[in-house]
């Protein structure tokens, strides 16, 4: 049976790897796949997305992971800490930036 939101892993457009240990594991992320699943989390939800682009996007870049999806029109974008929103601004970004820290 397969997923309502798809797959979003399939070979390469954005690449994710550890540059201290290069021959760890990485994933690959079809850009298309992502937007094609916002897309429909969007339409079933019947509301602007709040994606998460905290903890440098998951490891594939908070910055191109935001720009891909800014096509989509999200409310904004869930980031750590001021930090990561800085970044967001620092690129042109101008969606709010909200801050979603770990709570343990």
């Amino acid at each position: 049976m397969s997923s309502p939101l798809g797959n979003i892993i399939r070979p390469v457009v954005m690449t994710a790897v550890s540059a201290e240990q290069p021959d760890r594991a990485w994933v690959d992320v079809d850009v298309a796949a992502l937007l094609r699943n916002a897309r429909r989390v969007s339409a079933v939800s019947g509301g602007r997305l709040l994606p998460m682009v905290k903890a440098n996007g998951y490891g594939l870049g908070a910055v191109p992971v935001a720009r891909a999806l800014e096509q989509l029109d999200p409310w904004g974008f869930g980031v750590a800490g001021p930090g990561e929103g800085g970044e967001l601004r620092n690129a042109g970004i101008t969606r709010p930036a909200q801050a979603l820290p770990v709570v343990i």
